[in-house]
């Protein structure tokens, strides 16, 4: 479960808030910030074989219809409109940035060597942090915030399975809130736990985010969509397109 499994354990994979939706269309973000060599289905797998290495090497279950951990159960239900404010803001010195991206690929590697290889190559050639902010800072999401980056990373895979729709006004907000009740977890609330798990948000919100453009071009959206509803719902336990967005964050649909 990619959420479940980023926010369970470890790090296993603030800034002022949007009030309202920006009305601008997925497609039309911030077009230049993208890893053009990243193709999709490298940036599906990378995401895919990372979050799975990583389950597997936490012994926590991988199979669909396990019940997800506390902090995933945020995303179920609205959190306290307080918790939209609440900063999880972090420092993350480059040391602790290559670490996470060393880790990253390693995770990647011990299940497709090429797949890592490109990954490493895209990510030596590329700031992902000044990608990442390039993206989000329309939506109100900039910055070392470790709720703003989960809830960056979530809103994306929304958008790429409902065809680029851009998030409904105060979504992201709701979101964000949620994502703050989810990191004040007892075993994620640490100031090193938050900048781990907001620079990996950034680079699996990178990674995915590159692949999206590269379908694009390839005229794969269709799917690229579905293999990230998969991946969400055979992960994570969290079907994407059930989900309604709106000024709450997500819920059931």
């Amino acid at each position: 479960m990619i959420l479940a499994k980023t926010l369970g354990v470890g790090i296993a994979l603030g800034a002022v808030l949007l009030t309202a939706g920006t009305g601008v269309r997925a497609q039309e973000i911030s077009p230049v910030f993208d890893m053009g060599g990243l193709a999709n289905a490298a940036s599906m797998g990378a995401v895919i074989n990372s979050e799975r290495a990583r389950a597997a090497r936490m012994g926590e279950p991988t199979m669909r219809g396990m019940p997800m951990p506390p902090p995933g159960r945020a995303f179920m239900r609205p959190a306290p409109p307080a918790a939209a404010t609440v900063s999880m803001r972090y420092s993350a010195p480059p040391a602790l940035r290559q670490e996470v991206v060393s880790e990253f690929v390693d995770r990647v590697r011990r299940h497709n060597p090429e797949n890592a290889r490109l990954i490493q190559a895209q990510l030596a050639q590329h700031d992902y942090r000044r990608i990442y902010d390039g993206i989000v800072r329309p939506y109100g999401l900039a910055g070392d915030d470790a709720a703003n980056a989960l809830a960056a990373y979530l809103v994306l895979g929304w958008m790429i399975v409902h065809d680029g729709q851009a998030p409904p006004p105060g979504a992201v907000r709701g979101v964000r809130a949620q994502a703050s009740v989810a990191l004040t977890d007892s075993r994620l609330s640490s100031a090193e736990m938050h900048a781990r798990l907001g620079e990996e948000f950034k680079i699996l919100f990178v990674t995915v985010h590159a692949g999206w453009q590269s379908a694009r071009r390839e005229g794969n959206l269709g799917r690229y969509a579905a293999g990230v509803a998969d991946m969400f719902r055979n992960l994570d336990g969290i079907d994407l397109r059930a989900m309604d967005l709106g000024p709450a964050g997500f819920q059931a649909g």
